[in-house]
């Protein structure tokens, strides 16, 4: 299969089911901020020797492209087809036993902190600053398309965002980085 179709010269792309979209459509600027999360996700996999967080970061990978596949078929219609990439409650409660456990390793957080430290540690809360924005474009696309009520993925992101800003605290501290807050 070649990489290049001449399909797209004209601005427009295809999703699943060879939909054509506008290659300015919120739905491919929400799967466009997931790709570029995934596709973070993996520079910091490459630099990361914390094999623990590496096999997480992994999950989130596979569970981002699935993610991918589920906004697309819920804009197509076709959910019951692709069942399998869904987001559940349980992916969310993953996540959230994920921070639980990482967190308790950390100091009590009782001011603003700074997004610096390590370069582990920055890149982690750089993939959380990506991830807000994926956030926001989904609740754009959500709050414009109808397909998308009782679904887990904002809860899912949030979550994600919220591992990302521990891993970003936990891998400054494992790196032995002073975490500065913010106006000391």
């Amino acid at each position: 299969m070649p990489i290049y179709t001449r399909m797209g010269d004209k601005g427009y792309t295809s999703i699943l089911h060879g939909v054509r979209l506008s290659k300015d459509h919120l739905l491919l600027e929400v799967i466009g901020s997931i790709d570029e999360l995934n596709s973070y996700i993996g520079v910091v996999r490459s630099k990361l020797e914390y094999r623990d967080i590496n096999e997480i970061l992994k999950y989130v990978q596979n569970k981002l492209t699935d993610l991918n596949v589920e906004i697309q078929a819920r804009y197509v219609g076709e959910l019951d087809r692709y069942h399998e990439y869904i987001l559940k409650k349980t992916d969310v409660t993953k996540l959230e036993e994920y921070i639980d456990m990482y967190s308790r390793e950390l100091p009590e957080l009782n001011r603003l902190i700074l997004f610096s430290g390590s370069i582990l540690g920055t890149e982690m809360f750089y993939a959380r600053a990506i991830c807000r924005r994926v956030e926001r474009n989904i609740v754009k696309l959500f709050k414009k398309v109808d397909k998308f009520k009782g679904s887990d993925i904002i809860p899912f992101i949030n979550r994600l965002s919220d591992l990302f800003f521990i891993f970003g605290r936990y891998l400054n501290y494992k790196e032995g980085a002073k975490e500065e807050t913010w106006r000391e």
